[in-house]
């Protein structure tokens, strides 16, 4: 009879080999995206300290919204250029932030497909400089669920 490399701790099957023995596969769920939070310049997390998870349209708002223009070397355009804003004080300010905000990439091209619709771009100016939030909505997640993000200089 043949017992392989024997019943010693090299293994009892032929050549020593043992198959592994495991219970049933675990699935580990992950999140498409995770919310980055830009006034706080880090990953949020809920109450739990787990990462919070978003869509991927909502993520690249974030990102449209809280990157600066030409930071990413890899990916130059992406982000916006509300910090180039050097007057706050013009008349014209509310159309330039809202021109800035939908020329701003990934935006630009989420709007222009159909992903995603802006309701609401608000403003506020003080001593703090200039803050930016943006209401959206995800039209391939629940076009009925208004989103902000929020900007700061």
């Amino acid at each position: 009879m043949s017992t392989g490399a024997g019943s010693s701790s090299a293994g009892f099957n032929r050549s020593g080999f043992d198959p592994i023995v495991t219970g049933p596969a675990t699935r580990l769920i992950g999140v498409a995206a995770m919310r980055y939070e830009g006034s706080t310049k880090d990953w949020e997390l809920d109450e739990e300290n787990n990462f919070v998870g978003v869509t991927p349209n909502e993520q690249a708002v974030v990102l449209s919204m809280c990157i600066k223009q030409g930071s990413i070397k890899s990916s130059p355009t992406t982000g916006n250029t509300l910090h180039q804003i050097l007057y706050l004080g013009s008349p014209n300010l509310g159309a330039d932030i809202t021109n800035r905000v939908m020329l701003s990439n990934p935006i630009a091209r989420l709007v222009a497909d159909g992903s995603v619709s802006i309701s609401k771009i608000a403003y506020l100016t003080g001593k703090m400089g200039l803050r930016v939030a943006v209401y959206f909505a995800d039209l391939d997640t629940d076009p009925n669920k208004i989103i902000p993000v929020h900007w700061r200089q």
